[in-house]
């Protein structure tokens, strides 16, 4: 529910670490076109994940009590599932949607 979304309640350094990895997405997908460079998207999506397996491993989602934390995480990693697919997807690479 978006009313409970406050992205104050991100102050978790892996929290942080990775929004600011997934704001880097425009940035990498435009210089790997200009430079003809797919390993650009690859280097950043091992980077983006690296980060996303820490940030799981930290902050609790699925049992966060607090409802701002909570809802605000959850769309997190929905961010976070768009921005990899693409990535995945621009390499050629076919994701699943549950394992």
């Amino acid at each position: 529910n978006a009313k409970y979304i406050s992205y104050k309640t991100l102050t978790q350094p892996q929290e942080i670490n990775l929004i600011k990895k997934m704001a880097e997405f425009p940035e990498i997908l435009e210089k790997s076109a200009k430079q003809l460079s797919p390993h650009i998207i690859a280097e950043y999506s091992y980077q983006l994940a690296s980060l996303f397996n820490q940030f799981y491993e930290h902050c609790s989602v699925i049992k966060e009590q607090d409802q701002y934390t909570l809802h605000t995480r959850l769309t997190l990693v929905k961010a976070y599932t768009v921005i990899i697919k693409r990535s995945l997807n621009l390499l050629g690479i076919d994701t699943v949607n549950e394992m």
